[in-house]
């Protein structure tokens, strides 16, 4: 017997171990930003059903998902998991800071009494009004962002942020 054929079982083994810690690191990692809030919470906030929802990931990997409710009305929600309370902190205050300086952004306010900490910021592109919140808890980092031709309420999308944390 060769050496080879000797340890095949072993190696097949290993390999699958490491491809299911692999899974589970990445379902941990990367949570499902469409299961954090339902339908019917978001068609309450935007006071009309929602048409479609998809899943997506943003440039920095950032798991996403965005609810259409006809026209230009939409919802996007986003949940970045760190590794650590520490590193969803350290991302919190890089998007503060980043928000704060974009000249895109009209506004940029703290908001407190979500999770550890918690900003919101407005956006007129002309036609189209962008209002959005982030929150860090724990390690986790959420944004909530509301798009429409009419501005979302804000107490809106911090009734959904609650929900969201809560999860």
């Amino acid at each position: 017997m060769s050496i080879v054929a000797f340890f095949r079982p072993l190696l097949r083994t290993t390999v699958a171990a490491g491809l299911v810690i692999a899974t589970l690191s990445v379902a941990h990692s990367a949570p499902n930003a469409c299961a954090l809030l339902t339908a019917a919470e978001l068609s309450a906030a935007m006071g009309k059903p929602v048409a479609g929802s998809g899943s997506s990931v943003a440039g920095d990997g950032t798991p996403g998902c965005t609810y259409t409710f006809g026209g230009f009305d939409m919802v996007t929600v986003e949940i970045w998991q760190a590794p650590s309370a520490a590193e969803a902190q350290k991302k919190f205050s890089t998007e503060l800071k980043g928000s704060r300086s974009d000249p895109n952004h009209k506004t940029t306010t703290v908001e407190s009494g979500l999770g550890e900490g918690a900003f919101a910021w407005t956006m007129d592109t002309g036609g189209l009004k962008i209002i959005g919140l982030s929150a860090v808890h724990g390690s986790r980092f959420i944004t909530i962002g509301g798009m429409s031709d009419h501005p979302v309420p804000l107490d809106r999308l911090r009734g959904l942020m609650l929900k969201a944390l809560s999860r």
